[in-house]
Order: structure tokens, then C-alpha cells, then sequence
């Protein structure tokens, strides 16, 4: 929905195995929706895939994206690449919980629940998919964010009055209108 307004670029990496095989250049597809591009990005994004990264946004004429991401585990690089971008983490998991989560064996969550407690200290704002969710997070000590449940995710209308009425105490946060608006979407 926020192709609707802005350009959005959807991160999708690569699916190979971790570590194996080679690593492909960036590139990006166009999609039968208007002002959405896919991008492909390998699973093991290299400082030249955060330079690629920068070089397209800039080559658009993007200096200030909004980063939105649900994958803590693999996109940390690129995020602290932007620290003039506006980011949020979508949660939609319990993954800070001591338990299984959608399949996912304690000991891996561990992994998982670690990725998150480390994006959640890198976003400004955190989008919750329901109330359950949100507690985990707010648990967490330290924990000391924006939190917002809203059950679709993909309300871009109550997502930017959300943000717009956010302080951050903090000029280059502060999303403003500008000529070149982006939304950098990761899923």
C-alpha cells in the first residue's frame, strides 16, 4: 500500500545456504504494481552489497529512506549503513519468548530472539502484529522505543499518522515532506 504514495523497494535475499555458493550482484525486478521494485540481495550481504545498495538509492535520487524490516537476522549491516533513515521492525513473532515458535526449535529461537533484542536497539519505531507480541518486546529490559500494535501491518495510512506524531528528539529522523520519498521494505 505505501507503493500507492511512494517508490518501495522489497529486499528479498537469496536462498541459497548461508556461507555456500557464490555471491550474485545486486539487481532489481520490476513488479505489475506500480512504484514497487523487488531487489535481490544475497543472504550474505558483503560491505560491496551495502555500497550497491547506497549507489541505487542515490542513483534515484533517495537520501533519506524509510527502512522497514522483518528480518532481524540478516539485514543488521545495511540498516546501520543508514543512520539518517527512519526504521522500523515489524514484529510478528514471539520470538523473545522461551518457547517454540512457529516451529522454530528453542535453541535456534535463541539465535533468532538475540537478532531481535539487537534490531530493536537499531529501529525507531517498532509495528507489532498483536497485543501478544508487543508485550514480549515491551518486556525486554532496556527496551525503551515507540511501540505500536496494528493487526494489519500494512495500513500505510495509520503507519505515517504514527510516525508523524512520534518525537524523536531528533532533527534527521524526522520524516518531512520532500520531493523524494522512498519506502525501503525488507520481507
Amino acid at each position: 500500500r505505501f507503493s500507492e504514495n511512494v517508490p518501495v523497494f522489497f529486499f528479498q535475499h537469496d536462498i541459497k545456504i548461508q556461507g555456500i555458493g557464490p555471491t550474485k550482484p545486486l539487481n532489481t525486478e520490476n513488479t505489475e504494481i506500480n512504484n514497487l521494485e523487488i531487489v535481490n540481495i544475497n543472504v550474505d550481504i558483503t560491505d560491496d552489497d551495502i555500497q550497491d545498495v547506497h549507489d541505487l538509492l542515490k542513483s534515484r535520487g533517495i537520501i533519506k529512506p524509510l527502512i522497514w524490516i522483518y528480518d532481524s537476522m540478516h539485514y543488521n549491516n545495511l540498516i546501520e549503513s543508514f543512520p539518517n533513515a527512519f526504521r522500523i521492525y515489524h514484529a510478528t513473532e514471539l520470538y523473545l519468548e522461551n518457547t517454540d515458535t512457529a516451529g522454530v526449535p528453542v535453541n535456534a529461537n535463541n539465535v533468532i530472539a538475540n537478532s531481535v533484542r539487537k534490531i530493536l536497539k537499531m529501529v525507531d519505531l517498532v509495528i507489532a502484529c498483536s497485543s501478544g507480541v508487543a508485550d514480549s518486546i515491551v518486556r525486554q529490559k532496556g527496551f525503551n522505543k515507540p511501540i505500536k500494535v496494528i493487526p494489519n501491518g500494512c495500513d500505510s495510512t495509520e503507519i505515517l499518522n504514527i510516525i508523524n506524531d512520534l518525537d524523536l528528539n531528533s532533527s534527521n529522523k524526522i520524516l518531512k515532506k520532500t520531493n523524494k520519498k522512498i519506502v525501503f521494505y525488507q520481507g
